[in-house]
């Protein structure tokens, strides 16, 4: 789920900063201060397994999608870290102003509202799944999960679960 163009663009005067790829938009650990919405690009967000060296990436956030919401609507320290991936276009809206936001504007608080809850069906599914099937059957909806996510034409969903059934 993403943010409209229309939206993203009148934000963007507003609050919008530009990031090289490399770049760190939050750390794990640390204070909220903001929220994100990608305009353009891309950005990782990775989880430290405890210790340095390992990481793992949990999502790609790309043009239209938010991160960094959960932390400053809970008040909470980050829970993951955030690294720009390619040059990106990124709205970087504080607490207050997010909240202001919520208020005031009935179409960026329905889209906020969208997301969270696309997400939360998307959370709902993936533990109803890990809860209830074996570990092979787990594997084969992540890899649904995941061509769907990024439309992959490459094989089919046919061939997918023949191959899963073969392995």
């Amino acid at each position: 789920m993403t943010i409209s163009e229309e939206l993203a663009v009148d934000l963007y005067k507003k609050y919008g900063r530009e990031y090289q790829a490399g770049d760190i938009l939050f750390k794990e650990g640390d204070v909220a201060e903001a929220m994100y919405i990608v305009i353009s690009g891309k950005a990782s967000i990775v989880k430290n397994l405890g210790n340095k060296d390992r990481e793992v990436t949990l999502a790609m956030v790309e043009a239209g999608e938010i991160l960094g919401e959960m932390a400053i609507i809970n008040s909470e320290l980050r829970s993951a870290s955030s690294v720009i991936q390619e040059l990106s276009r990124i709205l970087v809206i504080d607490r207050n102003t997010f909240y202001a936001m919520i208020r005031n504007n009935a179409e960026f608080a329905m889209e906020f509202l969208s997301i969270l809850s696309s997400r939360l069906r998307d959370a709902n599914v993936r533990g109803s799944t890990s809860k209830t099937t074996d570990i092979k059957t787990r594997v084969l909806h992540y890899i649904i999960s995941l061509a769907q996510d990024y439309d992959s034409d490459e094989i089919s969903m046919d061939e997918l679960i023949l191959f899963c059934r073969l392995s």
